[in-house]
């Protein structure tokens, strides 16, 4: 079983935290992060989805609109990968929004070209019954495969739910489950053994080919879908499921065996964990989606857990004061721990082995690491005794045998030598995106920084060869959180990818990730921001040719909303407009130009 995941290997993960391509505020890819690159993509403008930041729990979301003539969607190219296995689950954060007809079918993913017509899977919100809330629909191979949830779904609300098809099961019963978080809300048998192999595309955000009386839609909002090729355990399932509800900040029905993400904690970030149902049911070795990995349990009993989970806070020594005796500094960033059972109970999981991959960091002797548990759950770390040094294995460093974790407790790692040794991550984070005037706007931000002279953008047509493109100088030494913000004025036409290199006093240099930007051709209407809360800015190619701009919502009604001219930008005052979807339309000397606007309050 791997580690990769929130538990274990996947073939498609799509976060919208991470792996976004923003080209005038409209997502046009949804970047793969299972590592099998099955992107999500999108290239016709008017069918893009829209970017939601800090939607459910301060992450993003994907906004899937309610158009009935270019409903938002995305495709996955068809690959092997997302066929033809024994079996599937399918892992979804979602929520709908009102203003379409329950019996509209809301495809959350779906892999055929039109029903029973080069059928795969479909995974989709529907009712069937006007004005009843919808249910989960999951098909396998055709339509008469069909198995729909006990439970029904309101608009409005985010849920957590998942799917799952085992071809290896009894067939006359539970090769086809539907589950709401923990709990399981139906099942049914399937005639096939193996997922259909077609040639059809994986869609998300759309029921491909519906024939329903009105243009399926979503509408609504994604926040991550995560699909295995395989039949994820009822371990598995728990942990998966604590991970998503601690970092949507989502409330589980039953199996909440993560209890370090309450408000009064707030250890959210990156849940990950090992746990045993039963000899059958085991997930013994995990690391998810951070830089911890913990196996090698000594004492993982039946129906027991082990969970972690982070503060977001971050990866740098430089500034701290709270660590013991013997070192001279500690991360700022903390992990949690529940070692409990499904009934929320603690346990014991006995001695495990605590591995951190540093690939990054300066590491100067590993000798000078140590791990640092706070045992008595204070928040304090002074009075705590420090574990190690680590042993290098695999790339990662690890602790081995330790026995200091404890349910309810913080762990973090500590440096005895913060000169030779000081174990940051200077970057909170870097971004390439288009901006409206035709440039690329570069920002990115540290948390500290120690020892830096400068920093240099680079640019790259094909993450191969870089080209130096603008230098930025340092701020020294610095335990505070710095922005710095560039432009490249004449960027590539198409796709190019941006990345820092950053260089210290010494001469000694390190890179961080590669941003991609697409950059295409100049739309004749440009509103930003969106999505838009009191204002918005309308920015066309000629001002001068502008006769008139107007704001309609999506049934068609003209709103009262004020226009105000500037220039070259005008703008549309929306204080007084609702949150939802509009249509911002602009009549020229030469045409009738419109664009989709989201209204957020």
């Amino acid at each position: 079983m791997g580690t990769t995941g929130p538990a274990g290997n996947n073939v498609l993960w799509l976060d919208a935290n991470r792996g976004i391509t923003l080209n005038l505020g409209l997502v046009s890819q949804w970047a793969d992060q299972s590592g099998r690159n099955n992107h999500a993509n999108q290239g016709t403008i008017a069918l893009r989805p829209s970017f939601a930041a800090g939607f459910q729990n301060g992450y993003p979301a994907i906004l899937f609109d309610n158009s009935t003539t270019n409903p938002d969607w995305m495709v996955v190219t068809d690959h092997a990968s997302l066929e033809g296995m024994a079996a599937l689950t399918a892992f979804a954060v979602w929520r709908m929004n009102t203003g379409i007809d329950e019996e509209v079918p809301r495809g959350i993913l779906s892999k055929r070209d039109a029903p029973n017509s080069n059928y795969g899977y479909a995974w989709f919100l529907e009712s069937f019954t006007n004005n009843v809330a919808a249910a989960q629909q999951f098909d396998v191979g055709n339509t008469s495969e069909r198995l729909q949830s006990t439970d029904r779904y309101d608009n409005d609300l985010t849920y957590l739910t998942s799917t799952s098809f085992n071809g290896a099961a009894s067939p006359t019963s539970n090769r086809m489950r539907l589950f709401n978080a923990n709990l399981q809300r139906g099942n049914r048998s399937n005639a096939n053994t193996t997922v259909p192999s077609t040639t059809a595309n994986l869609y998300i955000g759309s029921l491909r080919g519906a024939t329903d009386f009105e243009t399926p839609r979503f509408n609504g909002y994604i926040n991550e879908v995560i699909l295995y090729n395989y039949n994820v355990n009822n371990a598995q399932r728990i942990i998966i499921n604590n991970y998503l509800a601690a970092k949507y900040g989502l409330a589980l029905n039953g199996a909440d065996v993560y209890r370090m993400d309450d408000p009064s904690i707030d250890h959210d970030h990156e849940a990950a964990g090992i746990g045993r149902l039963d000899a059958l049911n085991t997930h013994t070795d995990a690391r998810g989606t951070g830089i911890v990995r913990i196996n090698g349990s000594t004492g993982l009993g039946n129906n027991e857990f082990l969970m972690w989970g982070h503060n977001n806070d971050i990866l740098g020594t430089w500034g701290s004061t709270d660590y013991p005796p013997g070192l001279q500094g500690r991360w700022f960033r903390t992990w949690a721990v529940s070692e409990k059972d499904t009934a929320g109970n603690p346990v014991d999981v006995g001695a495990v082995n605590i591995g951190f991959d540093l690939t990054g960091f300066v590491i100067g002797n590993i000798n000078h690491i140590r791990l640092l548990v706070d045992t008595d759950a204070d928040g304090v770390f002074a009075d705590e005794t420090p574990i190690g040094p680590p042993a290098l294995l695999g790339g990662l460093y690890y602790f081995n045998g330790v026995t200091a974790l404890t349910d309810g407790v913080y762990f973090t790692l500590g440096t005895t030598d913060i000169a030779a040794t000081p174990l940051p991550i200077e970057l909170l984070h870097f971004n390439a995106s288009p901006a409206f005037d035709g440039s690329v706007r570069i920002e990115w931000s540290t948390a500290s920084e120690r020892d830096n002279d400068h920093f240099m953008v680079q640019r790259s047509a094909d993450t191969h060869d870089w080209s130096d493109l603008l230098r930025v100088n340092g701020a020294g030494n610095s335990n505070t959180v710095r922005h710095y913000v560039e432009y490249d004025p004449t960027p590539l036409a198409g796709l190019s990818y941006y990345r820092l290199r950053q260089t210290d006093l010494n001469g000694d240099s390190s890179y961080g990730p590669s941003v991609p930007v697409l950059l295409e051709a100049a739309d004749d209407l440009f509103l930003y921001p969106s999505p838009a809360s009191s204002v918005v800015n309308v920015v066309c190619r000629d001002p001068r040719d502008v006769q008139a701009i107007r704001l309609f919502d999506d049934l068609g009604r003209l709103m009262a909303a004020p226009v105000l001219h500037d220039g070259q930008t005008s703008r549309i005052d929306l204080r007084h407009v609702p949150s939802g979807t509009y249509t911002v339309l602009v009549v020229t000397t030469y045409d009738v130009v419109k664009k989709r606007l989201v209204v957020t309050k």
